[in-house]
């Protein structure tokens, strides 16, 4: 299951890992996020072929505003538990920018990414890579008309489906240009509240050792 985590990777710190391949847009759908209801969310799962195991991601957009807009993307690792914010802030007209990204493993504090110069606006009317034509790709909630994008990341080549009539991120299917790992749309819904704070929580105190005990004194015999 270990050898799924370099896929899931890909998934969750999309943004940041295409800003590292040298630029082009991030995995999302301006389209898609800007029209989604607030708490909306859409659940994948990424399996490898010829293997049972598999690992399941959520995206939810938390908040949107004019000054700011909020998605979490959470899931089950091999590791722990693993939760991921994004937060974005407008970039002139059409266009926003990825402004703090932070990410929690296994319970633990919440950890502040860096995120590179170069990495790019989420931006209307983008395209998401090479296009490489349109199909219907058949999911566990409907069948969507979706466009094919291919994308190169230092993980290695990638296709991707996408519609915006998938909220909240539009995505619908990415799979490895071998075929070997796959990650699809499996739920969607509404109603997804923040699971991560605005400020990075503070490790808990260890609480101070337990004051040695002494043994009684005996009592002299009469």
């Amino acid at each position: 299951m270990r050898r799924l985590i370099p896929a899931l990777t890909v998934l969750l710190a999309a943004p940041l890992a295409f800003a590292q391949a040298g630029g082009g847009s991030p995995q999302m759908s301006y389209e898609a996020v800007t029209k989604a209801p607030v708490g909306s969310w859409a659940e994948y799962t990424t399996s490898m072929k010829g293997r049972t195991e598999q690992v399941k991601i959520r995206y939810s957009l938390v908040e949107r505003s004019a000054k700011k807009m909020a998605l979490e993307i959470d899931g089950q690792t091999p590791m722990g538990a693993l939760l991921m914010r994004m937060e974005y802030e407008p970039a002139g007209e059409g266009a926003w920018k990825l402004s703090k990204a932070k990410m929690q493993m296994g319970g633990g504090a919440a950890q502040e990414m860096p995120i590179p110069p170069s990495t790019p606006l989420l931006k209307k009317g983008d395209e998401l890579g090479e296009v490489v034509g349109k199909s219907s790709v058949k999911t566990a909630v409907g069948t969507f008309d979706a466009k094919q994008y291919k994308k190169t990341l230092p993980q290695g080549t990638f296709d991707l489906w996408m519609s915006d009539k998938v909220f909240p991120v539009g995505l619908v299917k990415q799979s490895d240009a071998e075929g070997k790992l796959t990650t699809v749309l499996t739920g969607t819904g509404t109603g997804a509240t923040a699971k991560m704070t605005a400020t990075t929580a503070a490790p808990p105190a260890t609480p101070p050792p337990a004051a040695e005990k002494k043994p009684a004194a005996a009592t002299p015999a009469k």
